[in-house]
């Protein structure tokens, strides 16, 4: 069965699952952004295979490089937002519970004579703040380890650009320098045309600042400074 992958092998699905190309870039663009399926994002699927170091590549070959000792868990990234969205609904309730409870302390507070129950209420309303401190530090490390993780795949992406780049220049710089070494000059990260048909394509890395595809809401707004790896 065919196999599909991206430079990033969180993206690699079993065999088992993929029958025909539509297959795959259904299941590829489900696992990338649900919401693209809705803008009617288009997903060009390529049959590829290994190649060799010192194997030749022909005019309008469609190449993919690979890093295959980086992974990143899109698996625990999910899980992690379904805690995030758990933690923000546990936090909302313990907020309204704690508004109802010091409105009834104060509309009741004149008639209660027995200070065994202004101690219980006390309690409970001390027990009430330690919860939502808890909470609300829990979900602040959530969020610097989201940030962290953002800014992991960010810089990973930015590594496999380059190295798509370098290889492709190197690759062109090797090929034209053993025909004709005036053809093409090494190291452009634009569109260069050596030939009917064929051109060698160098993506720039993302500019400063810019940001993925949300996945599911999004990453969530924070304030501080994110943790630096």
């Amino acid at each position: 069965m065919a196999k599909v992958s991206c430079a990033l092998r969180a993206f690699e699905v079993p065999p088992s699952m993929l029958q025909t190309s539509r297959q795959v870039a259904a299941e590829f663009v489900s696992r990338l952004d649900p919401s693209l399926v809705d803008i009617g994002c288009g997903i060009e699927v390529y049959r590829l295979h290994k190649l060799h170091g010192d194997e030749n590549v022909s005019e309008g070959d469609q190449l993919l490089c690979s890093l295959p000792a980086w992974h990143f868990d899109m698996d625990a990234l999910e899980h992690m937002f379904s805690e995030l969205e758990e933690l923000r609904a546990k936090h909302a309730e313990l907020g309204w519970n704690f508004e109802k409870a010091e409105a009834n302390l104060v509309s009741y507070g004149p008639a209660v004579q027995s200070d065994a129950t202004v101690q219980q209420m006390r309690q409970h309303l001390a027990q009430r703040d330690a919860q939502i401190a808890v909470e609300k530090q829990t979900q602040q490390k959530l969020r610097a380890d989201l940030l962290a993780i953002r800014e992991q795949s960010e810089h990973l992406m930015q590594l496999v650009l380059e190295e798509a780049v370098g290889g492709n220049s190197r690759q062109a710089t090797a090929s034209h320098g053993q025909n004709d070494p005036g053809v093409f000059s090494a190291g452009s990260q634009h569109s260069v045309a050596t030939g009917p048909g064929q051109r060698f394509i160098g993506t720039a890395s993302p500019r400063p600042g810019a940001m993925w595809p949300r996945y599911g809401q999004g990453f969530p707004r924070t304030h501080g400074n994110p943790r630096r790896h």
